[in-house]
């Protein structure tokens, strides 16, 4: 068992030091979907197996507590007009909202809207949180995807490729140096849209429909066009997906299976079944609004989203001279429905460590609420 333990005030220092002389040349932090090309960003001092005082991979145990899990890169796209950090950034700060109709090129909301939302193919909301783009577009081409498989790929897919090119273009990671490494993939998804619309008609179908529409290809699709050999898979658990994903990456960089990961999610909304189950179900709301943890919540507005984590072990991102974003100091996972309570989860052993402690963990925050821990 290892307990995870805070850096101190020195380490902290250190690992700052190492952000500060890695940024430059590094990617713009404004728009780093617009760069022309990846490259690399300058190496640490490496010195006696020690890259500025950390001790790298060949020189410490795969499962050292001082070797935390860290982002490196991250890339997005999110309702709102939101391409990059940056703009989400500026969407909080602005105080926006990405709520809007469900845009046209989906399906036409007004076709089933009716006030009275019990009544039977009738839905009684008209919007959610959509990416403000034409999903369908796509440059194929880059990828080295002929246009034929192309038409027969679903649209997350897709906007997964895209994500992810600039995921690595964000950590300053050239395609060359991860194509053949050891890099898992982890995707979350639990829609599946772009199949339910492909087989309505049996007889269109063709050889590219069981690779275009499986769930299982988001993630083995990222690994076959990037040339990723690590752990390559999709999980669904709703929307826990991808935080489940997350704790998979995290075991598998602590347990060695691999030496990067990719953590990524897509949920795209193209077609209205899985919208009009899920009212149904009465789970959306009537005004497409999600009033998160407030006495006028009423349901939630479905939205739309595809982004993309890489993460790595700390000393290797120090050895590589990538730039740290944050550091994932635990994870652990469990179900536990009948409890209120996640003070359980908290101090649950996760993969041979604690994740933290009660009284240090002021707030989780699980899929339908938030609840203020009690120390103990």
């Amino acid at each position: 068992m290892i307990n995870v333990v805070e850096p101190s005030q020195h380490e902290l220092k250190k690992i700052e030091t190492v952000v500060v002389k890695s940024v430059s040349p590094s990617p713009s932090t404004e728009d780093d979907h617009d760069l022309p090309k990846l490259e690399r960003m300058p190496q640490t001092v490496r010195t006696n197996g020690q890259v500025n005082g950390f001790r790298t991979p060949e020189t410490i145990d795969s499962l050292d507590s001082d070797d935390p899990v860290v982002i490196v890169g991250m890339a997005c796209r999110l309702p709102g007009g939101v391409s990059s950090p940056h703009d989400l950034w500026n969407l909080l700060i602005q105080q926006k909202s990405g709520q809007c109709k469900v845009p046209k090129e989906r399906f036409n909301i007004d076709g089933y809207y009716h006030p009275e939302g019990d009544r039977a193919g009738a839905m009684i909301s008209k919007g959610g949180y959509f990416i403000n783009e034409d999903v369908r577009q796509f440059e194929n081409t880059f990828f080295g995807i002929n246009n034929l498989e192309a038409t027969y790929m679903d649209p997350q897919q897709r906007k997964l490729l895209e994500v992810v090119y600039e995921c690595f273009e964000n950590s300053g990671t050239s395609l060359e140096d991860v194509a053949g490494s050891n890099v898992g993939v982890y995707v979350g998804n639990f829609t599946v849209d772009f199949q339910t619309m492909q087989t309505r008609d049996p007889e269109y179908l063709h050889r590219y429909s069981a690779t275009g529409s499986g769930t299982a290809i988001l993630a083995n699709r990222l690994s076959y066009i990037f040339d990723l050999r690590g752990p390559s898979f999709a999980l669904d658990t709703a929307c826990s997906s991808t935080i489940y994903c997350l704790h998979n990456a995290v075991v598998a960089l602590q347990g060695g299976e691999c030496d990067a990961a990719i953590v990524a999610g897509a949920n795209l909304i193209t077609a209205p079944e899985q919208h009009l189950g899920t009212m149904k179900g009465g789970v959306i709301s009537p005004t497409s609004t999600c009033h998160t943890f407030d006495a006028s919540a009423d349901g939630y507005g479905r939205a739309e989203g595809v982004n993309a984590l890489y993460v790595k072990r700390l000393s290797t991102a120090l050895r590589d001279g990538d730039p740290i974003r944050a550091v994932v100091r635990g994870t652990a996972i469990n179900a536990h429905p009948e409890s209120h309570s996640p003070v359980s989860l908290v101090k649950k052993r996760s993969s041979g460590k604690h994740i933290g402690k009660p009284d240090l963990t002021r707030r989780t925050q699980p899929t339908s609420n938030a609840t203020e821990l009690e120390p103990g």
